[in-house]
């Protein structure tokens, strides 16, 4: 008798990659399968296609093969649904999703925005301020809604003195360079590409307002799974995390190697590959170690969701208890590891 398990992994910046989890009670080991498709190549993610590449999920009895999904609010929605038992994605949609009754909680973080994600707007919006009453394209529900309204009240804008444009992070860049909206908030690999497509010649006029490097740390990737899958698949979930973190080692030591890779997955260079590496943190083994614990500042993964937390609940606007984010992570695999 088999037991069919689906465990979706966000790639960077919403693309999304099924895992199938197979167990066999006659079987010795499990076998997983990720499944993998056409997509734009997904930097902040190389290290899972590295251990597809060089057989490290295999090492540890994991068959993968990576499929791209949608969109990141139908991936939530889904998620929170019980469609799916896990993913990588922000930290601020990990706990948006708890407050719409998600049970899950963090396993592994996976990389910090430092410029991947950007207000961008045409010239004559000169400051923050200027934004009221300008259309603003992003996608409803996910990072970008969280990221607009973090960066609004910062600067004392209600997000009621806006005019938001619901569409995905890709399409909003169209709008702008064809002027249908002010401003749009989106995310790398998509604006490297419809600033090259777009900007610097078509539309000069355009340029990024507001930066997640103005932010460091504040936009964090982070890996989940519901926490009745954790209780039941303690080493499967283990496996994965140590097939991740030794990619990540060979990325780090071979990395002509590892651009190489997903340049041959996406018909793209190794060049780009690179140059979208500049936009993220990525975090190996020994960065998890200090995350995971209770140091102060975005740096420690409790104070993060911490900070993070009073964003999302006050735009929530709800009547909801607030929630105690320390309840949203599970550091047992990352002490589990070696350092």
């Amino acid at each position: 008798v088999c037991l069919y398990l689906c465990v979706v992994l966000t790639a960077y910046f919403f693309f999304f990659y099924y895992i199938f989890f197979f167990f066999n009670d006659t079987a010795t080991t499990e076998i997983y399968t990720l499944s993998l498709h056409d997509a734009l190549p997904i930097s902040g993610y190389l290290p899972l296609y590295i251990a597809e590449e060089k057989g490290f999920f295999k090492e540890v009895g994991l068959d993968i093969e990576i499929k791209p999904y949608v969109s990141g609010k139908e991936l939530s929605d889904d998620y929170t649904q019980g469609k799916i038992q896990g993913k990588a994605g922000r930290s601020l949609e990990t706990i948006n999703e708890a407050y719409d009754g998600m049970d899950h909680k963090v396993v592994l973080t996976i990389d910090y925005s430092v410029g991947a994600d950007n207000i961008i707007v045409t010239k004559d919006i000169k400051s923050v301020s200027d934004l009221k009453g300008k259309r603003i394209a992003f996608e409803k529900g996910t990072a970008m809604e969280f990221f607009l309204y973090f960066i609004l009240k910062e600067n004392n804008i209600k997000f009621s003195d806006i005019i938001p444009v619901y569409t995905d992070s890709q399409d909003a860049l169209v709008l702008l360079a064809n002027r249908k909206v002010d401003a749009v908030v989106s995310h790398e690999p998509f604006v490297f590409d419809i600033i090259e497509k777009y900007f610097s010649i078509e539309n000069p006029d355009l340029y990024i307002l507001y930066s997640s490097k103005d932010f460091p740390e504040f936009i964090t990737d982070v890996l989940t799974f519901k926490s009745d899958f954790i209780d039941n698949n303690h080493d499967t979930i283990l496996a994965i995390v140590r097939a991740y973190f030794k990619a990540l080692n060979f990325w780090k030591t071979h990395p002509g190697e590892s651009y190489n890779i997903l340049a041959n997955k996406f018909n793209t260079t190794p060049d780009n590959i690179a140059h979208s590496l500049n936009e993220i943190q990525i975090l190996d083994k020994r960065d998890n170690g200090t995350i995971f614990t209770f140091a102060s500042g975005l740096q420690s993964i409790y104070e993060n969701m911490r900070q993070v937390n009073n964003i999302v609940f006050d735009h929530r606007n709800k009547d909801e208890v607030k929630k105690d984010t320390n309840m949203l992570i599970d550091s047992s695999f990352i002490k589990q590891l070696r350092f």
